[in-house]
């Protein structure tokens, strides 16, 4: 069984020129520390981790989140709505 989030910010590195100086951004992600944060949580309130109950917390791009609630429940839009 899966329990997903879905994101709608995607941090992409890329490189930029701005007033002539070059501006390098860097990818952040944060999935792992939320993933961690959540099973924390999800321990403290049930005693067990997700893994243990059958759960795969994953966090998905919004598309990839939507395309799980339409395999998974008929594309319910109430699901859509509630990202998690």
């Amino acid at each position: 069984m899966d329990f997903v989030f879905a994101s709608t910010n995607k941090v992409l590195g890329d490189t930029t020129t701005i007033f002539g100086e070059t501006v390098t951004t860097v990818d952040m992600s944060f999935v792992e520390e939320v993933l961690e944060v959540f099973d924390m949580g999800y321990y403290v309130v049930t005693g067990k981790t997700p893994q243990e109950e059958g759960w795969i917390p994953r966090i998905l791009l919004g598309d990839e989140y939507e395309a799980v609630v339409d395999a998974c429940c008929g594309g319910d839009p109430g699901i859509k709505r509630a990202l998690g």
